[in-house]
């Protein structure tokens, strides 16, 4: 975070975008957990960031650093499949601001730079998963070993059935790889899901605005106002280059998520979060504020940012702000992994037995 913002921004950038990220309620809710939602948060941004230098920069070693990133993405959750189109859009977009005759070399370079990710990626996986096909260890009973068998889960992934049955066919990726992002793409086509007082099996296209509306704390909605406004009046000297795989994985994270059926939880947008926090680091830029406002704002901000954080701790999954009514009305909005995931269990162990039997 703070590498990115003080390259593109100044270090004063860097450190202002660093502490939004580091005091945002979301961040630290989820970085406590086991889970996989912050790892891919960064591998996401990283791969991003390194297959981009990979281009301008088209050596060994950015090629390497990139392979190994992206492959670690694809063992990090299987949402990195959002990166195909990510990375596809980027060299499009490197090859089409290149000379012409640039442009013809490097449409004999990209097919080996996209071979080179495919078996980067192919090799980490396997070697992630033991180098192993099978799922389970010999001599366990082989029905009913998945959550659900492969003839319920194919029928249910559309087009991706093809490719997935074509890589069982010729064990290309181990068994429990593709099971496992078979049976995410399976579940997310329906399910249960709340949203302000209402039911879905199919989700909302507004579930994931509201949720960042609700949860992102005031100071970083105001912030990221103010940065609209203040970048629109000099748009035409904003140069997109070096900020492209910030744009790119915004745009088609963000595109993803709003025609998504799998409306459980705010944390799937977090993502999305690192580049809002790199960008806000624009408003340091002398010229993008005027006057006092450069300096004022930010502090404002930034303390706005400590009071939203000091005000729900230690309870930060289950923060909501003003505008939702505080996290005592979180409840009536969103649930699920948005405001309670058992994180408290552990807690609940030390209350007196008798409590546990009042009645509700």
């Amino acid at each position: 975070m703070f590498c990115w913002a003080r390259r593109l921004f100044g270090t004063r950038a860097g450190f202002f975008s660093l502490v939004l990220y580091v005091f945002c309620p979301n961040v630290l809710a989820h970085a406590a957990l086991a889970t996989s939602d912050t790892t891919a948060v960064f591998f996401l941004l990283a791969t991003v960031g390194a297959f981009w230098r990979h281009l301008a920069n088209p050596g060994w070693r950015p090629a390497t650093l990139s392979v190994a990133v992206f492959g670690l993405a694809c063992v990090a959750k299987y949402s990195a499949v959002l990166l195909l189109p990510m990375l596809l859009i980027l060299l499009g977009w490197h090859i089409s601001r290149e000379p012409a005759a640039s442009r013809v070399r490097w449409w004999r370079l990209a097919p080996l730079s996209l071979a080179a990710h495919a078996g980067g990626a192919l090799f980490i996986i396997w070697a992630f998963y033991g180098f192993r096909y099978t799922a389970f260890a010999p001599g366990l009973p082989p029905a009913d070993q998945f959550l659900a068998d492969w003839a319920r889960v194919l029928p249910g992934i559309g087009f991706q059935r093809g490719v997935v049955e074509f890589c069982r066919e010729w064990h290309l990726l181990p068994e429990p790889f593709l099971y496992g992002y078979s049976w995410v793409v399976w579940a997310s086509r329906a399910r249960a899901a709340f949203l302000a007082g209402e039911y879905s099996f199919f989700g909302w296209v507004e579930f994931f605005p509201l949720a960042f509306v609700w949860k992102t704390p005031l100071a970083v909605l105001a912030a990221t106002v103010t940065g609209m406004f203040a970048l629109g009046r000099r748009w035409r000297s904003v140069r997109l280059i070096p900020v492209a795989p910030l744009l790119v994985l915004f745009a088609v994270y963000w595109a993803f998520s709003l025609t998504s059926k799998l409306n459980i939880g705010h944390r799937h947008i977090l993502p999305t979060y690192p580049v809002l926090f790199i960008w806000l680091g624009a408003l340091l830029v002398p010229g993008v504020l005027p006057g006092i406002w450069r300096m004022l704002l930010p502090v404002v901000f930034l303390a706005g940012q400590l009071v939203a954080n000091v005000r729900t701790a230690p309870h930060y999954l289950a923060f909501f702000n003003s505008i939702a009514g505080g996290p005592a009305n979180g409840h009536r909005l969103l649930v699920d992994s948005s405001l309670d995931w058992g994180q408290d269990l552990k807690l609940l162990a030390g209350v007196p037995l008798a409590a546990h039997q009042q009645p509700l």
